[in-house]
C-alpha cells in the first residue's frame, strides 16, 4: 500500500461518512448527543488502527495507516496552507529557510486548485529550462497533479470504480510536490508545464544544489535612483540589504527602487525586520490575528529606521506574496513608500511549523496577518498605489514599464522636493 494510497483511503472514508450525515440531516443531530474529549483521541485513533490491522483483508504498514490518518485530519480544514509533513519532507522544508537545498530552483504553491509555479529563482535550473511565474505544473514525471474533488471520487466509488483508478484521479498534495521535484543531485526530473495561450508542454531539468541569496539584483538604474531585488525573506535577508544599501549609497544613490516582484515570501522575522529599515520607531508594522478576537499580536518598528528618510518606490506583481504583502502594506499604510505594480497574491495567513517526536512535523495556520491600517491580506491582497501592468520580466527583449514607472515617480519627487525647498 503506497502513502499515497493509505491517506487517500482514510480521507475518502471521512468523506464518505460526512457526506452520508449531511444527506441524511444526521450532523447536527450527532453533534448535539456526541462529544469527543481530548483524552479520547489516543484511544479512539488507536481502536481504529488495531481494527484495520486485525481485519483488512491485506497486511497493512502501521505507519503509513498512522500517518495516512494525520493526512486525512489536516486535510479536513480544507486549508491549502496547513499540512502534515513527513520526516524527509520536514527536513527538507528546514534546509529551504536556512537557504541551501538540493533540487530545480523553483517556488511552488497552489492557486485554484493548481500546482503553480509562484518564482523560478534567477540563474537555477528551471529558470534557464524556460520555466516562468504562473506556469501550471502538470505533471511530474508522467504523473498528473490535479485531480478531482475528494466528494466526487467517493461518487465514483459508489457507482463501482476500482480504487487503484479513482486514486489516479486525486490531485497531489503540496509536500508531496515538494518531495517529487526534488532529489539527489545531478538526477533529471521531467515536469509538464501548462502556460496560458499555448500548448502543454514536457520539460527535462536536472537536480542541483541550491544556494540562495535573498539580495540577487543590485545597481544604479538612473541618476541617485538605486536598485535592490528581494527574492525572499530567508534568514540574513537584512544583512544583505544594509550591504546592499551602503554600497549603492557609496555609488550616489538618493532614492530606491525595492524590487518584490515574484517574491513568494518566507519568514515572518525576516519581512518585519526589512519593513523597520523603512518605518518609524513605534508604528505597528504587521498584526497577527487567531480564533480568540481579544488576542492580538503586533510587531511594532524599532530599529531606529535608518532609511526612513530616503524616497522609496516598491514593485510588486500578482506572485508578491505573504512576507511581501507585509512589507508592501506597512510602507503604504504609513505613506513610507509608493507602491507600483499588480495587485498582490494575497497569502496572509501565518503558518506555524510543530515538530514531532519521529521527525515529522505539522505545518499549520494558526492566524491572519493584518495590516497597520487594518486590512486583511489574506484571499485579498494588496492593491498598489500605482498599478500598471506589463510583460512578464523574463522576456528580455520587452521594457520593464513597472521599473519605469518606479524611476519617473522618484524622479518627480526629487524635482519637488527641490522646489518645496526652494
Amino acid at each position: 500500500m503506497s502513502r499515497r494510497f493509505s491517506w487517500f483511503v482514510v480521507i475518502l472514508a471521512v468523506a464518505s461518512l460526512a457526506n452520508l450525515f449531511m444527506r441524511g440531516g444526521m450532523l447536527g443531530a450527532l453533534s448535539a448527543r456526541t462529544e469527543v474529549k481530548r483524552e479520547q483521541y489516543p484511544a479512539l485513533i488507536g481502536d481504529v488502527m488495531r481494527g484495520i490491522e486485525d481485519n483488512y483483508a491485506e497486511e497493512v504498514d502501521a505507519r503509513k495507516l498512522l500517518y495516512g490518518a494525520l493526512y486525512g485530519m489536516v486535510f479536513s480544514l480544507n486549508d491549502p496552507h496547513s499540512s502534515f509533513i513527513e520526516p524527509d519532507a520536514y527536513r527538507q522544508m528546514q534546509e529551504n529557510t536556512q537557504g541551501h537545498f538540493g533540487g530545480l530552483g523553483i517556488v511552488i504553491g497552489m492557486k485554484d486548485g493548481c500546482l503553480t509555479v509562484i518564482s523560478p529563482l534567477e540563474g537555477k535550473p528551471a529558470e534557464q529550462a524556460g520555466v516562468k511565474a504562473g506556469d501550471k505544473i502538470l505533471k511530474i514525471s508522467g504523473s498528473p497533479t490535479t485531480g478531482i474533488d475528494s466528494l466526487e471520487a467517493v461518487e465514483r466509488l459508489r457507482a463501482g470504480a476500482d480504487f487503484a483508478a479513482v486514486r489516479k484521479l486525486l490531485g497531489i498534495t503540496l509536500p508531496d510536490a515538494v518531495s517529487e521535484l526534488r532529489g539527489p543531485v545531478g538526477e533529471p526530473v521531467t515536469i509538464t508545464i501548462g502556460r496560458e495561450g499555448e500548448e502543454p508542454r514536457d520539460i527535462t531539468i536536472t537536480r542541483e544544489k541550491i544556494e540562495v541569496e535573498s539580495v540577487n539584483d543590485v545597481k544604479i538604474v538612473d541618476k541617485g535612483i538605486g536598485y535592490i531585488r528581494l527574492t525572499d525573506f530567508r534568514e540574513g535577508v537584512v544583512r544583505e540589504l544594509n550591504e546592499a544599501i551602503d554600497r549603492l549609497v557609496d555609488e550616489g544613490m538618493q532614492s530606491l527602487v525595492l524590487d518584490l516582484r515574484d517574491n513568494p515570501g518566507g519568514l515572518l522575522e525576516s519581512a518585519v525586520r526589512v519593513a523597520d529599515r523603512f518605518i518609524p520607531d513605534g508604528k505597528v508594522i504587521v498584526s497577527m490575528r487567531g480564533r480568540k478576537k481579544d488576542e492580538v499580536v503586533e510587531r511594532v518598528a524599532k530599529d531606529g529606521f535608518p532609511h526612513s528618510e530616503m524616497p522609496l518606490a516598491v514593485l510588486v506583481n500578482e506572485y508578491s506574496a505573504s512576507g511581501s504583502e507585509i512589507v508592501a502594506g506597512a510602507l503604504q499604510d504609513w505613506d513610507c513608500a509608493v507602491i507600483i505594480g499588480k495587485k498582490t497574491y494575497g497569502k496572509g495567513s501565518v503558518q506555524n511549523l510543530i515538530p514531532f517526536r519521529d521527525g515529522s512535523g505539522l505545518k499549520l495556520t494558526t492566524s491572519r496577518y493584518y495590516s497597520p491600517a487594518g486590512r486583511v491580506i489574506d484571499k485579498v491582497g494588496v492593491v498598489p498605489d500605482v498599478e500598471v501592468d506589463m510583460p512578464r520580466l523574463s522576456e528580455k527583449e520587452k521594457q520593464d514599464l513597472q521599473l519605469t514607472h518606479a524611476i519617473d515617480i522618484l524622479k518627480s519627487i526629487k524635482i519637488f522636493e527641490k522646489q518645496y525647498k526652494n
